[in-house]
């Protein structure tokens, strides 16, 4: 069984260096959940690359 575990960081800053590639928009719904599966969909959406 495969196992997600997903963790959120609050960061405070992003060094002057930091270089984005691209940006992407993520809209995440549970379609079912029990106590051994989870359905999960998800629409992924680009928002900016630089490799366009």
């Amino acid at each position: 069984m495969n196992k997600e575990i997903e963790r959120k960081y609050a960061i405070s800053y992003l060094p002057k260096n930091l270089k984005i590639e691209k940006v992407i928009n993520i809209e995440q719904a549970f379609i079912y959940k029990d106590i051994n599966t989870i359905i999960r969909i998800r629409k992924i959406q680009k928002i900016y690359s630089e490799k366009q």
